[in-house]
């Protein structure tokens, strides 16, 4: 965009090394530039494309085989725990835990960390290009931060205990529809068909109003941090406006700055946002953690060994 509005458009120099490397790009050549500067954004959006795809099919894959292994490993220790924990724990509650809680190794690993080295490789890497263009107008896009990451406490305390209910109201409704159907022939034969679909139907209709209340304010969370992020935008095109006026500033320059603004922004967001919904990943790893510490009442003793063959 520099390049375009400065070079192009106004006429100025390109770096003395740029200009000996590609004659054509010089103010004598002012279509040459314009064409340049559109070219090479098509193909840094075609690199990017070919990075993310090539990301996408790698995250895929690996995720795929961590999430499946991870809900072996569950299933696995499910069936070698003693009776007398499955005669006090709902078989839907254990279903919930294998198919929706082992879910969060997903997001915990590819979608938080993954995230949050991205946010602060983008943080750090933008954050020096703007400083050196307008140090001011670097720690004004800073500014934002302390207020996104005050909050995430107040996330935490707010909205981890809030999700790790509604998960247990959701694995309740699951744990309905496995004692009916386990045991149809019992309910047909007293005839308690409707009582069985109205408990489902409320505890259903409960666990979805607790979902929707939950996804509301988490939004409201959200659009709150994006209206913080909004003020300070705007405060940064009014100073870059007046350093324009005073030369300190080009126009291309203060396009260039507006524009990795948000740069920042968004992995001061991402960041927050990571550290936040870290935060209900873990309640699903909570979830998942309290089965896998529970030990079978029956062990092996020490140096037990299996029978090689038994007959009769």
């Amino acid at each position: 965009m520099k390049i375009l509005v400065d070079n192009g458009l106004r006429g100025e120099h390109m770096p003395g090394w740029v200009e000996r490397a590609f004659p054509l790009l010089t103010p004598a050549h002012p279509y040459a530039i314009i064409v340049f500067a559109v070219v090479a954004g098509i193909v840094l959006w075609l690199a990017e494309t070919v990075v993310s795809s090539v990301g996408d099919y790698l995250k895929s894959r690996v995720d795929a085989r961590m999430t499946l292994s991870l809900k072996a490993d569950l299933f696995n220790h499910l069936q070698r725990l003693s009776l007398s924990y499955h005669d006090q724990t709902p078989v839907g509650d254990s279903m919930y835990r294998i198919d929706n809680d082992t879910e969060f190794i997903s997001s915990l690993n590819w979608g938080n960390f993954r995230q949050l080295m991205m946010s602060v490789m983008t943080l750090c890497g933008v954050l020096w290009i703007v400083i050196r263009l307008d140090w001011q107008l670097a720690l004004l896009a800073l500014a934002a931060g302390p207020i996104i990451y005050a909050s995430i406490g107040f996330y935490a305390r707010h909205f981890k205990d809030k999700s790790k209910r509604v998960k247990s109201m959701e694995s309740v409704s699951q744990t309905i529809v496995q004692e009916v159907l386990s045991c149809l022939r019992v309910v047909k034969a007293f005839g308690q068909e409707d009582r069985e679909q109205r408990r489902f139907e409320d505890q259903s209709w409960a666990a979805l109003g607790a979902r929707l209340r939950l996804t509301i304010e988490q939004n409201l969370f959200s659009s709150g941090m994006g209206l913080i992020t909004r003020l300070d935008l705007s405060l940064i095109l009014l100073v870059g406006g007046f350093h324009v006026f005073q030369g300190r500033l080009t126009i291309g320059e203060l396009l260039v700055i507006l524009s990795y603004v948000s740069h920042i922004h968004s992995p001061l967001e991402g960041i927050g946002e990571t550290l936040t919904e870290m935060q209900l990943s873990l309640a699903s790893a909570e979830r998942l953690l309290e089965v896998l510490d529970v030990k079978p009442e029956v062990q092996h003793r020490p140096g037990a060994k299996a029978p090689t063959s038994i007959h009769g």
